[in-house]
């Protein structure tokens, strides 16, 4: 077409360009479904994104949260990281009264974690507070722990152990019952030629 042709119909050659990249679009990035309605005997033609759109929404999306985890872990840790160590605890009691010296979080989270450690259980794991009525704490939590890991060890290899040497034993016997089965079914032999 020719330029005084498009000015002729009202088009510019942009508006040209746009359309046509616009139905290129369309085609590549649609797709038309059709379905027949048996109730009402119409056939109904719907627009649903191709396989090429959806595939491009996964890549876009997925670009679109690296980045801003990428974003995240280069401005947003380091300021959490920076308010969590600069936070400042400090115990009261029921009325907010201020009870002892503020400490910072990780000094919380250490006091916390060796008092876990070291908080007296009874032989069943329980604290003071979960079995209070007939209490009696004889080790402390982490020493509970270490019995419990060497225990289930321990108890694992014995399992083991015992599941090959059951198999060896049993491998064994089912050798000598064949051998026993094998004489006897010889000496029956022999005794049925000589017994003729």
């Amino acid at each position: 077409m020719t330029t005084e042709l498009l000015q002729a119909i009202g088009l510019t050659q942009e508006e040209i360009q746009k359309r046509v990249i616009d139905r290129i679009v369309a085609e590549l990035m649609e797709e038309e479904a059709g379905h027949y309605d048996e109730d009402t005997g119409q056939s109904h033609k719907e627009t649903r994104a191709s396989q090429l759109e959806r595939e491009l929404r996964k890549i876009v999306q997925t670009r679109i949260a690296e980045q801003v985890i990428a974003v995240a872990d280069a401005h947003l840790t380091p300021r959490i990281r920076e308010i969590i160590e600069s936070t400042k605890l400090q115990a009261t009691n029921k009325w907010g009264e201020k009870q002892a010296e503020p400490m910072s979080f990780c000094e919380y989270l250490v006091k916390r974690a060796e008092a876990y450690m070291t908080e007296e259980v009874n032989v069943q794991g329980k604290t003071r507070g979960e079995r209070d009525y007939d209490f009696k704490g004889v080790q402390t939590r982490i020493a509970y722990m270490v019995h419990c890991d060497l225990y289930n060890a321990v108890h694992k290899a014995v399992q083991e152990a015992l599941t090959s040497a059951n198999t060896l034993f049993a491998k064994s016997l089912q050798d000598m019952v064949n051998a026993k089965l094998a004489e006897v079914a010889g000496a029956i032999k022999l005794s049925m030629q000589y017994g003729k």
